[in-house]
């Protein structure tokens, strides 16, 4: 790895709409499939278009936004809105789609990947997302962003639900609430 790096960005793909030989498949398959790709040193980004196509000119466009905007170190926010502005918009074309207007993403840059790595600690906060922490954030146009919701989260045996984040700019803090369905059992 160049520079001496331990981590090396990568784009991984699991999807049972590719067969083996990475040629898309007409309609999903029963086995799944995954593809690597390492970035390369000047490389800034990578994607892959999954499921519905973009309008015409749509997928040139969200990429000349992506490549400006990873250039000037904006920030991973823009990109995500764009994301989902496509998602839900592309989806909405269809006569039955299957995709909502609210959308949960996770953004984990470079940085949180290090400090994990290099420490065994992790993360993972409820609120915008930047280039220093793992986050969440839930898109949805009739929300608040003082207030998140939050995925299923799973961490060995231990299950929490129902995540709900508050954000209290008045106190510079935030407070959140989960419902627990399974807790390790302790060997007695």
């Amino acid at each position: 790895m160049p520079d001496g790096q331990t981590l090396q960005p990568h784009f991984l793909l699991v999807s049972n709409m590719y067969d083996p030989s990475r040629e898309r498949r007409p309609k999903p398959g029963l086995d799944f499939v995954s593809f690597e790709r390492k970035l390369q040193t000047e490389q800034l980004y990578a994607g892959q278009l999954i499921g519905q196509p973009l309008p015409s000119g749509r997928e040139k466009s969200l990429g000349r936004f992506i490549r400006r905007t990873v250039q000037h170190r904006t920030g991973p926010k823009p990109v995500m809105e764009a994301f989902v502005r496509e998602l839900v918009n592309t989806s909405g074309t269809r006569a039955q789609s299957t995709v909502g207007k609210k959308v949960l993403a996770f953004s984990i840059p470079r940085a949180a990947a290090e400090r994990t790595y290099a420490t065994g600690e992790h993360e993972m906060l409820a609120m915008e997302p930047d280039l220093r922490r793992t986050t969440f954030c839930y898109f949805d146009p009739t929300d608040s962003e003082f207030q998140q919701y939050g995925p299923t989260y799973t961490c060995g045996e231990f299950v929490a639900t129902d995540i709900q984040t508050q954000n209290d700019l008045t106190r510079d803090s935030q407070s959140s609430q989960m419902r627990i369905r399974r807790l390790p059992q302790r060997n007695v």
